[in-house]
């Protein structure tokens, strides 16, 4: 799927970018607004009938990707929308880094000691994959 600059939902240097869905929340801080970004709206928009995450939100000067998952409770699933986001953007950002937000209405914990959940965890690390319950915040970098 191609990504267009000018598709964009947000500015080229916005201070603040967030993502928001029925009580749950991701932001991304832009510092003193030093880095280019983008934001699309993936899950019903840009993809529909097809598995994938809610949006990305990416920072094209340090080529990250940030795949936002807002969820109910099912971290499970949520592992694999971002998955599937990510596979769906390759095409524009396969030279990306992949970051994986996933933020849940609540969260229960045996979800996130679900295989899913631990093998992405164990394969990209703490600072690539988040999981936090009601909001998030990234400053990005």
């Amino acid at each position: 799927m191609e990504l267009k600059k000018e598709a964009s939902e947000c500015g080229k240097h916005d201070p603040i970018i967030v993502c928001e869905e029925k009580g749950k929340k991701y932001t991304a801080i832009n510092p003193e607004r030093k880095f280019e970004v983008r934001k699309y709206h993936l899950d019903g928009v840009l993809v529909v009938r097809q598995l994938c995450c809610d949006y990305v939100v990416i920072n094209d000067s340090t080529e990250k990707a940030y795949y936002v998952e807002l969820k109910g409770q099912d971290i499970k699933h949520a592992v694999a929308q971002v998955l599937a986001g990510e596979r769906l953007c390759c095409d524009s950002l396969g030279g990306y880094k992949s970051h994986y937000r996933i933020v849940p209405k609540k969260s229960r914990t045996l979800d996130i000691k679900s295989k899913e959940y631990r093998n992405l965890y164990d394969k990209v690390g703490p600072k690539r994959l988040r999981c936090e319950t009601g909001r998030l915040e990234d400053i990005l970098d």
